[in-house]
């Protein structure tokens, strides 16, 4: 004969284990957008320059924000530093540690070819995508069309 008592419990232990694996379950992926930090900071940086240079501001594209973002993730976890093909221009870097939005754009500028992706005069529009880990480093991706 089982009691229900035993049984309560069984039922409980079961419900919370339950519990405990739907919790344990991974969040879906953050979509990175125009309005992210590390997007939002290159966007800006780079229109900056731009506009200093006597050019117009790029737009921000979001299908060219979700495929630098998939390229920076890709490149970290592939622990490459190599450009995608494309019919679109692209800066790329890597960096060992933690670094901001500025200090990339800072070294994109002082990089004759990098610096000619930001200037050129025939793109309208832009993305980025940022892809920190601790071992890896940090590496960011963007693309103009």
């Amino acid at each position: 004969m089982i009691s229900i008592r035993y049984s309560a419990g069984v039922f409980l232990a079961g419900a919370v284990a339950a519990a405990g694996v739907v919790s344990l379950a991974p969040s879906p992926a953050h979509a990175f957008n125009c309005a992210d930090y590390h997007v939002a900071n290159i966007v800006r940086l780079t229109n900056e320059y731009r506009e200093s240079k006597g050019l117009e501001a790029l737009g921000c594209d979001q299908r060219l924000v979700e495929d630098s973002q998939a390229w920076a993730d890709f490149l970290r976890a592939q622990g490459d530093l190599e450009h995608a093909e494309g019919d679109f221009a692209e800066n790329i870097a890597w960096f060992g540690g933690e670094v901001g939005p500025e200090q990339v754009v800072d070294e994109w500028i002082e990089s004759p070819a990098h610096r000619a992706n930001i200037l050129d005069e025939g793109a309208s529009l832009m993305g980025a995508g940022w892809s920190h880990g601790e071992s890896e480093g940090t590496y960011a991706v963007q693309r103009f069309e």
